[in-house]
């Protein structure tokens, strides 16, 4: 049976009427491993073959007590077979870096005195900079000519200390991790095989490729480089361990699914130029406590925080002019949320869950709203143009028997 035969089929069990959220993210996962399979390591993936054959054989009832452990078992055998292959690669990588060892390590010792001597410089020069400044603020003089002059060497002050700062950070551990660690083609990180915990992507890679770190689950702490202007579809996905990343300035495109994960990311700085936060980019992160988005962003996709149920209060900036379906659904800590004037459609069950929600106002520049958009809110006030009057029963969809609204106060505009 071939790996297309076996996707085809995943799919199909994938989109039954029967299966849980948590079960096609399993298959979703099981998937990506798949792609990276050979047809001889088919034939030792005996979990898979034998799932693939009930399924086939419709007999799920007589031989699994639970869908969901096998799907984990499976996923759990296809990464002990990936994860083989990759020690394969490292140990062959290694053998490769030995034979360059020896002539390397000098040159090492060398760069790392050389960067000494480059903080040793700074911080002389970043002092000096700061009894210049004390003298001028003593000495008085013309206030304009005073501030160009101050503000000169306050830049120049700040540049030497980030440069300081980044010899510090190559000298005491922050070094790019090892190459061998990294598969990159035309800048393009298409694979990490490190052994995880702290990541530092080395210099020269621009993109970070669809899925490159996927259910890596040791990884902890990412430092993308200043180069990288996009992360690709599900790049971190399943990294259940990952606290902490850090995006820089230049990227200007977060894909689809790129974080989605139930793991311990608490916080998130989205950087300026971002223009886009692609379909589920931060799903599902249950522990995300805070994220902040820039003014550059002008849509928020479908199920962009959806399940993020530790996100208590969100900013939305002026530059969004759409959320997407589910974009904040079961987000049940927030408190607080401000939809700006910009906002011109909000989604289907774009809200839907989020019970700590007491006050939402819908400004007037929104010309449309999804079914279900508040369901399964608890709001105490809801301010609305009288436009959508007629269509308010069917933004707060709930089971037959409740009044969504018996406790909210609609105000309309």
């Amino acid at each position: 049976m071939t790996k297309t035969e076996i996707a085809k089929i995943l799919g199909e069990y994938k989109n039954g009427a029967d299966v849980n959220d948590v079960d096609k993210l399993r298959i979703d996962e099981i998937c990506t491993l798949l792609d990276e399979l050979s047809d001889e390591d088919l034939k030792t993936a005996k979990r898979l073959v034998a799932f693939i054959t009930n399924y086939k054989d419709k007999t799920f009832s007589k031989s699994l007590d639970s869908v969901n452990v096998w799907l984990e078992s499976i996923h759990n055998e296809l990464k002990e077979i990936v994860q083989k292959r990759h020690t394969q690669y490292k140990n062959l990588a290694m053998h490769a870096s030995k034979k360059k060892h020896s002539a390397t390590s000098v040159d090492t010792i060398s760069a790392r005195e050389h960067v000494k001597e480059r903080v040793r410089k700074a911080e002389e020069e970043a002092k000096q900079l700061r009894n210049n400044l004390n003298v001028a603020i003593k000495k008085n003089d013309s206030l304009d000519k005073q501030n160009k002059d101050l503000s000169a060497q306050n830049e120049k002050l700040k540049h030497s200390l980030s440069c300081a700062r980044v010899a510090e950070t190559l000298v005491f551990g922050e070094a790019p991790s090892p190459l061998k660690d990294f598969q990159i083609v035309d800048g393009v990180l298409t694979k990490y095989y490190g052994d995880g915990g702290n990541v530092v992507i080395p210099n020269g890679v621009t993109s970070i490729g669809d899925y490159a770190f996927c259910t890596d689950g040791s990884l902890k702490r990412v430092v993308i480089p200043d180069g990288v202007t996009s992360i690709g579809d599900g790049a971190f996905r399943g990294c259940r361990s990952l606290e902490s990343i850090t995006i820089p300035n230049g990227v200007t495109s977060i894909g689809d699914g790129a974080f989605c994960t139930d793991g311990s990311l608490k916080r998130v700085v989205i950087p300026d130029g971002v223009t886009s936060i692609g379909d589920g980019a931060f799903c599902a992160c249950r522990s995300l406590e805070s994220i902040t988005i820039p003014d550059s962003v002008t849509s928020i996709g479908y199920d962009a925080f959806w399940l993020c149920e530790s996100l208590k209060s969100i900013t939305i900036p002026d530059s969004v002019t759409s959320i997407g379906a589910h974009a904040f659904s079961e987000c049940s800590a927030l408190e607080s949320i401000t939809i700006p004037d910009s906002v011109t459609s909000i989604g289907y069950r774009a809200f839907l869950g989020c019970k700590s929600l007491e006050h939402i106002t819908i400004p007037d520049g929104v010309k449309s709203i999804g079914d279900e958009a508040f369901s399964y809110c608890r709001l105490k006030t809801f301010t609305i143009s009288r436009d959508f009057e007629e269509q308010l029963e069917e933004l707060f969809v709930e089971d037959e028997n409740d009044d969504p609204l018996k406790n909210t106060r609609v105000i309309y505009k």
